[in-house]
């Protein structure tokens, strides 16, 4: 259907049907984990975005498409490694949203800012998006955003070390989603952030069922681009149930590994790097884990602040200082 919509395009010359065609098209791409092309179906059709056009023409229902281009886009920039140029993008598509003047534009906007910044480690922006995001369903009555911005509230206040309030917002976010006659499309993500949520709460084993249990029903393709992080996930609850699950974690930590690679998703693959390099040490396998975690560290070029490269960059330090022969890294 994109590819015929890109055809129609041509033929009118019509940037409206160019930027929907690239939004379909992007966003399969990306489901089906080739991100790259994705990326760059999403920077074509902002390319021929027309905002002065789009402000007149937009619709009460769904969001704005050069809207959906930006966003994720900046989504696939995360996966990808290129955390601050995702960063910006998301702080432009708010911008973008707000100056067309379209609430919900503006919630779906809003909602995917906080839920990067719930996936770049950082809480208290994750939290202010979500708080935001609930304000302006009061006064529009978009239930969808009501059901996800409660969700990304809880999972803010779970790493908050507000447990309790975290997962009653987030269960209850949950309840009204299951109850919404939309097409489920945020069902898996939403299911992964609460299994990620139980982890911080110190309930991986609550985590581990639900995850399991939402990757047994659910369809391979149907992941998509967080193929990667379902297994990094579980891996991670594996270990925070039980340290005797240290084999069967590490081979999970091995399919993150290999799919993120296969994503040519640098962020995901230093994440699954990180957590087999601790297993492996464990394992008095220096060398190892240095070579595998300092080859995905310095394929990255940005982003150095983040939660995820300090921590790589401490690991990478603490082998070279308990190994003293390997190389140094920049």
């Amino acid at each position: 259907v994109g590819e015929q919509i890109l055809n129609l395009a041509e033929q009118g010359n019509d940037p409206d049907l160019f930027v929907a065609g690239h939004l379909i098209l992007g966003t399969n791409r990306t489901f089906y984990e080739d991100l790259r092309a994705g990326l760059d179906h999403f920077e074509k059709g902002i390319a021929h975005y027309l905002p002065e056009i789009h402000r007149s023409r937009h619709s009460r229902f769904g969001s704005d498409p050069g809207v959906s281009c930006y966003i994720t886009s900046a989504i696939n920039l995360w996966m990808l490694g290129f955390p601050d140029t995702a960063l910006k993008r998301v702080n432009d598509t708010k911008d973008l949203a707000k100056s067309l003047n379209h609430p919900f534009s503006i919630a779906y906007a809003t909602f995917h800012t906080g839920l990067l910044y719930l996936w770049t480690c950082e809480p208290d922006l994750a939290l202010e998006h979500s708080q935001a995001v609930l304000e302006l369903v009061d006064e529009y009555e978009f239930d969808i955003w009501k059901a996800v911005g409660l969700c990304l509230q809880g999972a803010a206040l779970v790493r908050l070390g507000k447990i309790d309030e975290g997962l009653s917002q987030i269960q209850l976010g949950m309840e009204k989603y299951q109850g919404l006659k939309t097409p489920p499309i945020f069902w898996t993500m939403l299911t992964f952030n609460q299994a990620e949520a139980y982890l911080y709460a110190g309930k991986p084993e609550r985590g581990l069922a639900l995850l399991t249990e939402s990757m047994s029903t659910v369809h391979q393709d149907q992941e998509g681009a967080l193929r990667a992080e379902f297994y990094r996930l579980t891996g991670d609850l594996l270990l925070a149930v039980s340290p005797e699950n240290a084999s069967e974690a590490e081979n999970i930590y091995q399919h993150a590994l290999r799919i993120s690679r296969e994503q040519e998703a640098r962020l995901l693959e230093l994440r699954a790097s990180t957590r087999l390099s601790r297993l492996w040490l464990e394992q008095d396998r220096h060398e190892d884990a240095y070579q595998m975690l300092s080859q995905a560290y310095q394929a990255l070029t940005e982003g150095f602040d983040l939660a995820d490269l300090i921590e790589a960059k401490a690991l990478l330090d603490a082998i070279e200082h308990e190994s003293g022969s390997l190389p140094t890294h920049s």
